[in-house]
């Protein structure tokens, strides 16, 4: 076996992406097949040098291939107010055709938007918990235009303190106050207490995702 440079070794890689269209797994495969041909044959490992260590060049390029497979971030926009209008609304016009669906579903996007709020600040994945979680009792009315949101437990509150939330009645369908207004007279109507989830209890055939 001829000696094989490191030149060589890069045009090899080169062909094997661009006229060959292989995967960078592949192409490890095919140079791990060189160096046994050489290690075997010639007793030289034919991917380093003279002092035994790895071609930097070739390493460059074969972890340019590797990052050229790899699949962009998708990028995660932000909701503005106009795309908020849009959910409510949508859900406004009976998205679930579920009444009290949609107007859950309105109240937590409007509440997450107002609070700058994570998904897991006022909602839960599996089992409510009265102590960490948004209850009925936590939803405060302190005024004709001002409720309040306590929340028990935060992201940035590490000692559990908790934070309260104020929002503020403003003009149109995205109003925090109205919203959170007509979501605790429909829970009140169903007999809610003031330790219960401040949305609703799972129903039977609750839909995918509900807020708990």
């Amino acid at each position: 076996m001829s000696k094989v440079s490191e030149d060589l070794l890069i045009y090899f890689v080169a062909h094997c992406q661009s006229v060959l269209k292989l995967k960078y797994s592949t192409i490890k495969l095919y140079l791990a097949g060189v160096r046994f041909h050489g290690v075997n044959f010639d007793n030289v490992n034919p991917l380093c040098d003279k002092f035994g260590h790895t071609y930097q060049r070739l390493q460059n390029v074969l972890n340019g291939v590797k990052k050229s497979e790899s699949k962009p971030l998708r990028q995660k926009l932000p909701i503005t107010f106009k795309i908020l209008q849009e959910i409510v609304t949508c859900l406004q016009c009976g998205f679930f055709n579920h009444d009290y669906m949609d107007l859950t579903f309105q109240t937590a996007c409007v509440l997450a938007f107002y609070g700058f709020l994570r998904c897991n600040e006022f909602t839960c994945r599996t089992v409510f918990d009265p102590d960490s979680n948004l209850c009925v009792s936590d939803i405060n009315f302190v005024s004709e235009c001002e409720v309040t949101v306590n929340l028990k437990a935060t992201k940035t509150d590490i000692f559990r303190q908790g934070i309260i939330i104020s929002l503020f009645k403003i003009e149109g369908v995205v109003c925090p106050y109205k919203l959170l207004s007509q979501l605790m007279s429909v829970r009140l109507n169903l007999n809610a207490k003031h330790n219960d989830s401040f949305s609703l209890k799972k129903p039977e055939n609750h839909f995918p995702g509900t807020i708990l």
